[in-house]
């Protein structure tokens, strides 16, 4: 699915669950299909939805390479959760966990 699909389904999704006082969040998920925080960013921001946001989660930023600097320009209200690492991330070649 393409960015605008995914545009027209974030919009469409946000606004059949505001009539429902619900919002609808966004989740960067590399396999599925948005690549990066970024792009999912850019989808949310393009739908222009008040109930409308992402769901953060740790693992996909990192496996996505997302930046922090992204991260910092989206506002906290626009962040419905944070989620901690639900799987696996095998480290980089000549990397160890003492060093990170």
């Amino acid at each position: 699915m393409g960015d605008e699909h995914q545009t027209l389904y974030a919009s469409w999704s946000t606004e059949l669950f505001g009539k429902f006082a619900l919002g609808s969040w966004y989740q960067p998920i590399p396999m599925w299909g948005v690549s990066s925080l970024e792009q999912g960013w850019e989808i949310v921001e393009r739908a222009g939805a008040p109930n409308g946001g992402l769901v953060l989660d740790t693992l996909h930023f990192v496996r996505s390479e997302s930046k922090l600097e992204t991260l910092a320009k989206i506002p906290g209200s626009a962040i419905h959760c944070v989620q901690i690492c639900d799987g696996i991330h095998p480290l980089k070649s000549g990397v160890n966990e003492q060093e990170q």
